[in-house]
């Protein structure tokens, strides 16, 4: 099995773990945040519906991560998010993105 593995820690160890398919991506154009949700959501504590965010303006390592998932949404390829229990608008911020 062969993985991709994307991201880079910045705060010590990540808190949560969700794998799944990607199924919505939303762009906000008034705001650097990029948010997704997978199929089989397990919200953080901090976040209700099981959303991720990314902040991709100025952040090439989000930016990086935001390829990925954009890259598994068009290939239908499952993926583990693993999150660091903060949360912003209801979506968990990502720290690492694994493609399978």
């Amino acid at each position: 099995m062969k993985y991709i593995i994307m991201g880079f820690s910045v705060s010590g160890f990540a808190k949560t773990e969700n794998t799944g398919k990607v199924t919505n991506i939303y762009i906000d154009g008034k705001d650097p945040y990029v948010y997704f949700k997978l199929n089989n959501p397990s919200p953080a504590p901090c976040s209700t519906d099981g959303r991720y965010f990314l902040q991709i303006k100025n952040n090439v390592s989000n930016q990086n991560i935001f390829t990925g998932i954009l890259s598994a949404k068009a290939t239908n390829s499952n993926v583990t998010v693993i999150g660091r229990e903060s949360c912003v608008r209801d979506a968990e911020q990502v720290d690492f993105l694994y493609i399978h």
